[in-house]
């Protein structure tokens, strides 16, 4: 795949004849276009499979109708990513997909706004509900705005035109902090994606890119071109992505507090406890170290136990769904047959939940209902997570934008080296600082020696049952559940 991904858009004016269709075709060859949003497709959903046979791609629709509205993503074969899940709605004006492309999560929204601007306030109002409760990751929104957003968008010979983009649209780009990516590239300049077809002194810019600021830095152009497809009076619009997957380290490790119910893996930390118990004892070893090296051998044997467990999970579900798919193509009615079915269906329904509870919790979604079955939803909540996580872009020292993951790196160490070095105060200034400080309070000395004095087995117990549940306290990732759980073998 190529290191730089091409997403048009353009308001085709109807597709329903084949030839335009083939056009298309040849016109998203042209142009090297990975990604192309279409507004006003009049695609119908009875014509679904001759399109999508026809137009070469993955196609996402939410159709209109064969006069009217239908917008459509098309997602060409020359690019390798995962779709995680697809929100339409009912008119045929906005489809939104999560995909997982060059290690991030994308959210990808088409829209084609209505052209009576009462009708356009409502409509961004829906626009926002479905970005709230759908987008995932870094967000691309583009189409047919029929919103002009600045006074060089607009060319009019009427005084009376509305220069101003309705509220629900400017709140939506206040909200997500949006930006107009071709105006941030042409501040001051005047270029038009639609003009009047009996009037070419109307004009405007009404077709356009909004994208989060996270993908910012990796804009390479934004630009409006020309689209020879017959009967559309738009221009199309183009933005070229730079394609670069941050590397990210392994992360911190927290336990899944799952496992300690599994009797297996509570033997094989007892056992571990028990031989560095012994070393101890036995061989006089300093028991801050031993400590240490249990809790490192502790990770090591957990992120093991469970990518075995995952892996025979995945196994056991492939298996069931091949089983399932197996007694499905049988004939027969048999009473034997439908048991058998319901069986290997509530197995596997059983192995969804808890791959999807395992995704709700490592993507921290509280309000999840009991039940939720969306393990593509969770899946992809979770990586956008990792992806909000990674610092992509930073300013140096002279202003200017670093990108580049090992600047980035060697940028943040100089930051903070700076930010501890010392200054190499002078002693008696500091000595003269304290003389002069004055206490107020002091402890007595019998609690001056309660707070200095040994850790009891008492304090280490309360502390430990009266910690926050799900917390690691420290960095070794081990959570309150786990010490409560083996704290009969561990409070010695």
């Amino acid at each position: 795949m190529s290191e730089k991904l091409n997403i048009c858009s353009l308001n085709c004016q109807g597709l329903g004849q084949k030839e335009k269709r083939e056009r298309l075709n040849l016109w998203c060859k042209n142009q090297k276009c990975n990604i192309l949003f279409i507004q006003e497709s009049h695609f119908i959903e009875k014509h679904e499979n001759v399109i999508n046979n026809e137009i070469k791609g993955k196609l996402y629709h939410s159709f209109g109708n064969s006069q009217s509205r239908g917008v459509t993503i098309l997602i060409k074969d020359n690019i390798k990513y995962k779709t995680i899940n697809e929100t339409r709605d009912n008119d045929g004006r906005i489809i939104l997909i999560n995909i997982e492309l060059d290690g991030n999560i994308f959210t990808l929204l088409n829209v084609y706004a209505p052209n009576i601007r009462r009708n356009r306030n409502s409509f961004f109002k829906k626009v926002n509900n479905i970005i709230n409760n759908n987008r995932l990751g870094i967000l691309i929104m583009g189409g047919d705005m029929n919103e002009s957003l600045t006074s060089f968008d607009r060319k009019s010979i009427s005084p009376n035109n509305q220069n101003k983009p309705v509220n629900s649209l400017k709140q939506l780009i206040k909200k997500y902090k949006l930006i107009d990516i071709w105006r941030e590239l042409n501040q001051n300049s005047s270029q038009f994606t639609w003009r009047r077809k009996n009037n070419r002194s109307v004009a405007s810019r009404i077709d356009f890119f909004l994208i989060s600021p996270d993908i910012r830095p990796h804009i390479i152009s934004a630009d409006i071109r020309p689209a020879l497809i017959s009967h559309t009076d738009h221009q199309a619009i183009s933005l070229q992505i730079r394609l670069k997957a941050q590397n990210k380290g392994k992360g911190f490790f927290k336990i899944n507090n799952s496992i300690l119910n599994d009797t297996k893996y509570k033997e094989i930390i007892i056992k571990l406890i028990d031989t560095h118990q012994e070393k101890i004892l036995t061989k006089n070893n300093d028991p801050r170290v031993t400590w240490d090296i249990f809790k490192t051998e502790v990770r090591e044997v957990t992120i093991a136990y469970c990518k075995q467990k995952a892996a025979e999970s995945k196994n056991e579900i492939k298996h069931l769904e091949n089983k399932l798919k197996f007694l499905n193509e049988k004939s027969s009615n048999s009473q034997h047959l439908k048991k058998e079915i319901n069986n290997v269906e509530n197995n596997l329904q059983n192995l969804y939940v808890k791959e999807t509870r395992g995704a709700q919790i490592r993507s921290r979604v509280r309000w999840a209902e009991e039940g939720e079955k969306n393990t593509k939803y969770f899946l992809g909540l979770e990586k956008s997570r990792q992806t909000k996580k990674t610092i992509s872009a930073l300013r140096n020292d002279h202003g200017n934008i670093v990108t580049d993951a090992s600047d980035i790196l060697i940028l943040g160490k100089n930051y903070y080296q700076n930010l501890y070095k010392s200054t190499k105060p002078d002693p008696s200034e500091i000595k003269n600082y304290i003389s002069q400080t004055k206490i107020d309070h002091s402890l007595s000395n019998s609690d001056s020696e309660l707070l200095g004095g040994n850790l009891t087995l008492e304090e280490c117990t309360n502390a430990i049952f009266n910690m926050k549940l799900n917390k690691s306290p420290g960095l070794d990732g081990l959570s309150v559940e786990f010490y409560r759980t083996f704290w009969s073998y561990l409070k010695e």
